[in-house]
């Protein structure tokens, strides 16, 4: 089947289709809950072209796109779509990931490394977390450019200490000193939409989905909930994008999903209440007796 063929099978199909142009998604009405009533000329299922997967930001179905296929009835191989022929569900490795080098920590990294030491952090473990430990040292090493004021970089590579995204697109900053203004600094390497996660999945037959506020908060939560799961961290305001990003970057249909809750966010769980007839299962990790999963060993469960 062509691709001018795919669009035009998507319109029969679901009634709107609508191209957003080259190396972008497919955006087309969601067969899995009908889509707007209202306006029957928008949709709100995205398919990736390049990712092999798709989600609904309506009812928040997501999986691959043979899964898809298969719910609409083609079975016909597509010109300009990537299609990956498993079962449902399965383990994704995004395609897209920029490919870069962590240097280790240099001489005057040390307080960096007591830093992130004094917080639980397995610092020997510096890869798998994707610490930067210098800001000049990594984009030297890795050939990066980015714009910011002198006085901005000069602090950066001497007091903070940083993350890479799981495609490598953002830069998550933290300051080691608590002097600056700025505890967390983002810098952008790219233009993709990109969040910190650790995939701790094993891909059984049900998905599951940990989402956390900050980047220490990912990286203590898989030592101490050791959930099976993929954990990504939401900042402080953006827990559902994250966990929507999260279902379509690893093709993830119908979550479990548990969110990490600071003390001094207790009203978080109200955030996630639309999304509550669309999971399957919803748990908030509240901590006893400290702020934050980091400062804690016990936890309250509140089922969703």
């Amino acid at each position: 089947m062509t691709y001018s063929e795919f669009l035009k099978f998507l319109k029969d199909k679901t009634g709107y289709v609508r191209d957003l142009g080259e190396g972008r998604d497919i955006i087309c009405r969601c067969p899995f809950c009908g889509d707007s009533v209202k306006n029957k000329h928008k949709g709100h299922l995205y398919v990736s072209k390049t990712l092999g997967v798709f989600h609904c930001f309506r009812c928040n179905t997501a999986g691959q796109v043979a899964y898809l296929l298969s719910v609409l009835e083609c079975n016909d191989s597509i010109d300009g779509l990537v299609v990956k022929r498993i079962k449902q569900p399965t383990k994704y490795v995004p395609s897209e990931v920029r490919q870069i080098q962590l240097p280790p920590p240099g001489e005057n990294d040390q307080h960096k490394v007591e830093y992130l030491q004094q917080r639980g952090v397995d610092v020997d473990e510096y890869t798998k977390y994707r610490i930067v430990w210098n800001l000049d040292t990594f984009l030297r090493k890795n050939a990066l450019t980015v714009d910011l004021p002198y006085d901005n970089y000069n602090m950066l590579v001497n007091d903070y200490v940083g993350f890479v995204t799981l495609l490598g697109y953002k830069l998550i900053l933290r300051d080691v000193t608590n002097k600056h203004r700025w505890r967390y600094f983002n810098v952008l390497l790219g233009d993709n939409t990109d969040y910190y996660a650790i995939d701790n999945f094993t891909y059984t037959t049900i998905p599951h989905v940990v989402v956390c506020e900050g980047v220490f908060d990912v990286i203590l939560a898989t030592k101490k909930l050791q959930y099976n799961a993929v954990y990504v961290a939401s900042g402080t305001k953006s827990g559902v994008s994250a966990l929507q990003w999260a279902m379509l970057a690893f093709g993830l249909f119908k979550p479990k999903v548990t969110v990490v809750v600071d003390t001094d966010a207790v009203n978080t769980q109200y955030k996630y209440k639309r999304l509550q007839r669309f999971i399957e299962s919803i748990e908030f990790i509240l901590p006893v007796g400290g702020k934050d999963i980091a400062e804690v060993e016990q936890y309250a469960i509140l089922r969703g």
